[in-house]
């Protein structure tokens, strides 16, 4: 403890100076240990005292370390940690790149589809081993309050890199697009319309794959932006959401309890067709993509005459 004394009782440091020398102490410490909790607790105390944005990461990795030494009501201290992760991560990276996602449809909600994003919570995905914190009854001996998830939701897109073309992606169709019958939406998010929305409660990057699942590195990153290797050629990018006040949002439909974002046209590249999809479907995704100037590419999917295996497009609109 006569470290930790040292750095504290240092007058000559700043608050921010305080709180990196507490929390590289930390990390250094015998987890678990005393001198480890009381680090985080002086880490946290500087940096809340210091209120400089490139500290929030740290600051949320303190409060995520720290909940795990507090058996009672930990809650308070994983929030503070993913809303810290959030307002630290800020990034605009996304602006320059191009987005898509498949989405399987119908006449009830192919509207819907066009007109918004829908962030999901991520208790409802279709791999038990996608977000695993958050999994009901799958991981409770490594989460066990999934209260704390209540406003957290997640948008999953592919990114589009190089040469491949993953609507050409018989597999995706497949998988995604409700085999072949639903749509691919490719999008750019430029002009600080997340920004605007979302304010500093959201982050939107790449995932992270690995073989092996570990849980140090706190709730966003190893919960929410990690998924395992198998996925690595999805090449993901992920928007994560948080809000306590989640219900308020106007944003918000309870029916399904998931987020929509309202999303304009020009922030739409082109719209894709499935092999199979139902001839209201495409009159719908005409009519919305011809609706004002300019027009909305809408390219049908279809095999390739020389070679079945292949999937190609061609412009109808």
């Amino acid at each position: 403890m006569e470290e930790l004394d040292k750095i504290i009782n240092n007058w000559d440091d700043t608050s921010l100076e305080k709180g990196d020398k507490c929390y590289k102490l930390a990390k250094e410490s015998r987890i678990g240990s005393i001198l480890q909790q009381k680090s985080l607790e002086y880490a946290v105390i500087n940096y809340e005292n210091s209120r400089i944005e490139s500290c929030f990461c740290n600051l949320a990795h303190c409060y995520f370390l720290l909940a795990r030494f507090y058996e009672i009501q930990p809650e308070e201290y994983y929030r503070r940690s993913i809303e810290y992760h959030l307002r630290g991560s800020k990034s605009k990276k996304y602006q320059n790149e191009d987005f898509y996602k498949f989405y399987a449809v119908d006449e009830n909600n192919v509207d819907l589809v066009l007109r918004t994003i829908r962030l999901a919570r991520p208790s409802t995905f279709n791999d038990p081993t996608d977000c695993p914190i958050a999994q009901e009854g799958l991981s409770n001996e490594i989460f066990p309050d999934k209260s704390v998830f209540d406003g957290l939701r997640v948008g999953c897109f592919g990114h589009v890199e190089g040469h491949y073309r993953a609507w050409e992606d018989s597999k995706k169709w497949a998988y995604y697009g409700n085999m072949h019958k639903g749509i691919c939406i490719c999008y750019r998010f430029f002009n600080n319309i997340l920004e605007d929305n979302f304010a500093d409660k959201f982050v939107f990057k790449e995932v992270e794959y690995k073989e092996d699942f570990d849980f140090y590195r706190g709730i966003v990153a190893d919960g929410f932006l990690r998924k395992t290797k198998s996925y690595d050629e999805e090449k993901e990018w992920r928007m994560v959401w948080y809000d306590r006040d989640y219900k308020h949002n106007p944003f918000y439909w309870s029916k399904d309890q998931n987020i929509y974002f309202p999303i304009g046209r020009k922030y739409i590249n082109q719209i894709f067709l499935g092999c199979r999809t139902l001839d209201p479907i495409k009159q719908a995704v005409i009519d919305y993509a011809k609706g004002r100037t300019p027009e909305i590419p809408v390219m049908q999917i279809y095999p390739d005459k020389d070679n079945v295996f292949k999937l190609v497009s061609t412009r109808i609109i």
